[in-house]
């Protein structure tokens, strides 16, 4: 995955409402850094200074749990198509009809780095 902050997103919402150059068109908007999940996991409960065992499962158990998450809450903190999702790459660059370097194009700014997108989102928990 390549995370992006959600200021950037934000700002760069913000300023294709008043640029009339980005009418139009899709810009894909990605973080600087392209992670494995793993590697985003490592990175929160780095800062947050807790110390996790990590337990494989096969893809298909995932997708059950996923499913039964879904039928016995209301509001799951996983689901089936979050699996889905986590076996699909998602980062910039994999769709011909989108403008990549989005944030820059723009904002005219670099995207915001994902330690310091991290820390900021978990200072406000």
């Amino acid at each position: 995955m390549q995370p992006v902050d959600v200021r950037d997103v934000a700002d760069s919402f913000a300023a294709s409402l008043v640029k009339t150059e980005t009418d139009n068109r899709v810009y894909e908007l990605c973080g600087p850094e392209a992670m494995s999940f793993r590697q985003l996991l490592d990175a929160v409960f780095s800062i947050l200074q807790r110390r996790v065992l990590y337990l494989s499962m096969p893809k298909c158990m995932m997708t059950w749990a996923g499913r039964v998450a879904e039928t016995i809450m209301d509001n799951p903190p996983i689901s089936s198509d979050l699996i889905r999702m986590m076996w699909k790459d998602n980062v910039c660059g994999l769709y011909g009809d989108a403008l990549t370097g989005g944030i820059k194009a723009v904002c005219g700014s670099e995207p915001i780095e994902f330690l310091e997108s991290l820390k900021w989102s978990l200072a406000r928990r």
